[in-house]
């Protein structure tokens, strides 16, 4: 679509045709080597998050920056982007949209934009810029699920395990396994072999102010079958404000505890690891069984495949191999299984 040039004006663009209800507005900006930053303008559906749900998606516009240069990004930012009739400026983004060099906007002023955020949570009391982006950022974090908490629900203040200076339930909270069964059901949660259903123990969660994880704890709510959540001080990010009512009702999911997950280590972990005393035979170790890995996989070991195929999360194709006689496994199957390895 064809934009005005880049310049102290707002930058114009036109409405594409719409495809259906709750869709939001989708602006890709690009740039081609020492060229001037070109503009798509598409309706896509939005990944739920906690300002979507209490807002609505109407007055919302996602925007993605690729090989625009930073000045003329915080100009598109400052001065907004009119789209139809309607000027649309930042609002936010979640840390990873901050990767991906994503953030959201907004229909109004920028000074409209801050009163929601505040309304929301007390967010000015913040004056650290990075800090401030991060609490903000929980309020776009990209949610699974929201579990809807019911009037009989209980919220309770735990209490932070710390000790010679160092907090041990840092981040984390706990759960009645009444809400644990619940949150499973809605969530309609599988084994991703066997798509037989079981109930996650852990759970990442934002709620409120709270960020963090939630452990399940059969010792709360003891035989009452109440939905219960104890959340501790340390997951207190920031406080709600008088316009989060519907926020307050809301219990976010990101994400949760899955069967078959396998841990890596990276150069961060090593080096920590190191520093700790653990000693480099110990990785050499860890490094030759993971090629063995490898050799007895490339040898058409079930054992050796299973693990590798969980590793790379290639459940499809598990099932497949599963269901399978593994001495008859058809070779199409044999060669998609080497392509994701």
């Amino acid at each position: 679509l064809a934009a005005s040039a880049m310049g102290d004006a707002h930058i114009n663009l036109t409405y594409p045709p719409r495809r259906c209800d709750g869709e939001t507005l989708f602006v890709k900006v690009f740039c081609e080597e020492g060229g001037a930053p070109e503009f798509q303008v598409q309706w896509h559906r939005p990944e739920p998050n906690r300002i979507i749900q209490q807002l609505g998606v109407e007055d919302f516009c996602l925007i993605s920056f690729a090989g625009v240069r930073p000045r003329e990004v915080v100009k598109l930012l400052t001065c907004g982007i009119c789209i139809g009739e309607r000027t649309f400026r930042f609002i936010g983004h979640s840390n990873s949209q901050l990767k991906q060099r994503r953030c959201w906007l907004r229909a109004g002023t920028l000074e409209e934009n801050e009163d929601i955020l505040d309304g929301i949570g007390f967010f000015k009391q913040i004056y650290q810029a990075p800090k401030r982006a991060k609490r903000v950022g929980l309020l776009f974090t990209t949610l699974s699920q929201v579990v809807t908490i019911p009037t009989s629900f209980v919220e309770e203040e735990d209490i932070d395990i710390e000790q010679n200076g160092f907090c041990f339930t840092d981040g984390c909270g706990r759960l009645s396994t009444a809400f644990a069964k619940r949150i499973a059901r809605e969530l309609k949660v599988h084994d991703p072999i066997s798509c037989v259903r079981y109930r996650p123990a852990v759970f990442q969660i934002r709620y409120k102010g709270y960020k963090g994880i939630c452990v399940e704890d059969p010792c709360l709510g003891g035989s009452s079958g109440s939905e219960i959540l104890a959340v501790r001080p340390s997951q207190r990010k920031f406080r709600v404000g008088t316009d989060s009512q519907r926020m307050a009702m809301d219990f976010g999911i990101v994400d949760y505890s899955r069967p078959y997950q396998m841990g890596a280590l990276n150069k961060h972990i090593v080096m920590l690891l190191t520093g700790l005393g653990v000693s480099l035979e110990i990785f050499q170790k860890r490094q030759s069984e993971f090629f063995g890995v490898w050799e007895a996989a490339a040898r058409g070991e079930p054992s050796a495949v299973f693990q590798l195929l969980m590793a790379a999360r290639q459940t499809s194709l598990l099932r497949e191999l599963v269901s399978e006689d593994v001495t008859t496994t058809s070779g199409n199957l044999v060669k998609r299984v080497k392509a994701a390895l």
